[in-house]
């Protein structure tokens, strides 16, 4: 009399199935906040005189996590320079040139760190023109994505975690299925 109980070819296929369905579930659903990434929005702000602000939020709204520092260089079209200054704080999610920049069309550059960390896209850059008569003017720059204090550039092998994690259990679970099945065939058998 044949073992109705063996493992039979569409058995198999559709313990794999859905052995299949539940990694991909598992990794699809899985959120690790150590790889959050914030997505600011920076905007240079002038007066037309020669006040310098960068305004920084967060892409969706609110005050961004962390840190925020800023360092500012210009060159002026005339040839004048103000050598790289670290901007300073006024307000959550402002900050100021301590200098003003003298008359003339400047090209501002901003290098912006959080908590820090320099972003490989964290700079913003803005042509301004500064005079008596000058009107005020905001310039919005791309949004400046930016990762966690202590999380490394790139995924690297912290990745795998999801991947080991539902590997085991998957292992466990198959190993559980195995060892009753040996168990039920043991019984019988005896």
């Amino acid at each position: 009399m044949p073992d109705t109980r063996s493992l039979s070819p569409a058995r198999l296929a559709r313990w794999i199935t859905i052995v299949t369905a539940s990694i991909i579930a598992t990794l699809a659903c899985w959120q690790d906040p150590g790889y959050a990434r914030d997505e600011l929005r920076l905007t240079i702000a002038h007066d037309g005189r020669g006040t310098v602000r960068l305004d920084v939020a967060r892409a969706g709204g609110g005050l961004p996590d962390g840190e925020v520092a800023a360092t500012v260089r210009a060159r002026g079209f005339a040839g004048g320079t103000v050598d790289p200054r670290p901007m300073r704080a006024t307000s959550a999610g402002s900050l100021v040139l301590d200098s003003t920049l003298p008359p003339g069309r400047w090209t501002v550059d901003i290098d912006v760190t959080v908590d820090g960390a320099p972003s490989p896209d964290g700079s913003c850059a803005a042509t301004l023109t500064v005079g008596p008569d000058e009107p005020a003017e905001s310039v919005v720059c791309a949004p400046l994505v930016t990762t966690p204090a202590g999380v490394p550039d790139g995924r690297g092998l912290a990745d795998s975690r999801p991947l080991a994690i539902t590997a085991g259990a998957v292992g466990l679970l198959f190993a559980a299925v195995m060892g009753g099945a040996l168990l039920r065939r043991r019984a019988a058998g005896h």
